[in-house]
């Protein structure tokens, strides 16, 4: 529940059905499991198995290699996904974003103030720890208010000089609360009449109109204004949707949305500044609830799948490769045990510790380095068909996949190296005693 986000009640797991699916699929497989080598022993004339032909060595065993080939190809593979999705994640997390989402309130339902709504701004302008605030539902948040339109420059009206863009409503402190720079010109003034019909653009939107030499003062027709609208200002482009979607057209307007207060404060401010707002708010609507957010972790909420797959990815990784290794550990006391004489004769001929182990290893990393090569193409397909769906993505790099191939080469090799090291440290007499 916690990592796919969803509420999946635990009476679902407890139906007859659901047990006895659970029931057939264990069998299912332990009989699968258990019928190769039933038929292969079975197979075997007993006149071979006593002259001890029963065990073909490592060249027979295809089937053996595949399964370990197969096994960590899907460990390498989860192991490259957990490292691109962290680094993706780790991209969002630091970019910038074009205004500042950290140390931010959100009071909601701030409508229900109604005709007090101003009497309460003042109260909060009172408050030391209250830097700045404006009244908008209108934020760069996945889910919040939207609004969009078509603009002109006035006189312009072929299709071709139509701009789609958002069109958001904003007060004087809309600009400087969530901290959005001021390329040229100036932000709404509270009392200035003539900010009725004023307009700021972003910086995409005046090239799209095609006004970046001289932006202001240029005359803007909106649809449902019967006047045209001024641009005071151009602000700097800010993602206000997910790094999912390149920055498009944004335009505000002096208005106010009563939906949302923001309130910005200092970093070592907000534990402070909530229970005062609290009291505020509790003498000027008694009986309604305080409902309040963070910015930040509004932001944080767009990319909780992303979150999520990342978790995802490497719990499946951790337990591929121990699943991989299992089969690993396995097939090395096989081999080893078939090469006990061999071992012996190799120590009694003068061969060191480090020699034996590293012909016993030699097959072991040939067959991970196999499941190497198989796995990165298709990760690095797959990872790249993920990140296709970010306009802004970090660029996938070489160094990471021979990461994920590294990881699980030393892992592969420590689970042999244990009984690699314990057959050459083995006594030669006591394989060779039958000699």
């Amino acid at each position: 529940n916690d990592i796919s986000g969803k509420t999946f009640a635990s009476s679902n797991f407890y139906t007859p059905s659901f047990l006895g699916t659970i029931v057939t699929i264990a069998i299912s497989i332990g009989l699968l499991s258990g019928i190769y080598p039933a038929f292969y022993l079975s197979a075997f004339q007993p006149i071979k198995v006593l002259k001890g032909q029963l065990s073909r060595g490592a060249k027979s065993g295809w089937l053996r290699s595949s399964l370990v080939v197969f096994q960590f190809a899907i460990s390498v593979a989860l192991i490259a996904a957990t490292l691109v999705v962290g680094q993706q994640m780790n991209f969002i997390q630091n970019k910038k974003l074009g205004f500042e989402k950290d140390q931010v309130l959100l009071i909601n339902d701030s409508y229900v103030l109604r005709d007090q709504l101003n009497a309460f701004q003042e109260q909060l302008d009172a408050l030391p720890e209250v830097k700045s605030q404006t009244v908008n539902g209108f934020l760069p948040l996945a889910g919040g208010q939207r609004s969009s339109s078509i603009i002109n420059l006035v006189g312009k009206t072929d299709a071709s000089d139509k701009v789609g863009t958002q069109l958001w409503p904003a007060d004087e402190n809309y600009l400087n609360t969530l901290s959005i720079d001021l390329v040229a010109g100036r932000t709404f003034e509270r009392g200035r009449t003539d900010d009725e019909n004023a307009i700021i653009l972003n910086e995409t939107a005046v090239q799209r109109l095609g006004i970046a030499d001289n932006p202001l003062n240029q005359q803007i027709a909106i649809p449902f204004r019967d006047d045209p609208v001024t641009v005071i200002g151009v602000m700097k482009d800010f993602h206000f949707e997910s790094l999912r979607a390149e920055i498009g057209s944004l335009c505000l307007l002096s208005a106010v949305d009563n939906s949302t207060i923001a309130i910005r404060t200092g970093s070592s401010q907000m534990a402070a500044l909530i229970p005062k707002v609290e009291n505020l708010w509790a003498k000027v609507q008694p009986g309604t609830p305080f409902r309040y957010s963070f910015l930040d972790e509004k932001f944080a909420l767009m990319y909780e799948q992303e979150r999520s797959i990342g978790t995802a990815f490497m719990i499946f990784s951790m337990l591929a490769i121990f699943i991989a290794c299992l089969g690993l550990f396995a097939l090395a006391i096989f081999m080893i045990e078939q090469r006990k004489k061999e071992i012996g004769v190799r120590k009694v001929l003068g061969a060191s510790m480090f020699d034996i182990i590293v012909q016993l290893n030699k097959n072991f990393t040939l067959l991970v380095l196999a499941a190497t090569f198989i796995a990165l193409p298709i990760a690095w397909y797959f990872m790249d068909l993920w990140l296709a769906d970010f306009s802004y993505r970090v660029s996938m790099q070489w160094w990471v996949f021979a990461l994920a191939g590294l990881a699980a080469m030393l892992i592969a090799l420590l689970t042999v190296s244990l009984q690699s090291v314990r057959a050459a440290l083995s006594n030669p007499v006591d394989s060779l005693r039958s000699e």
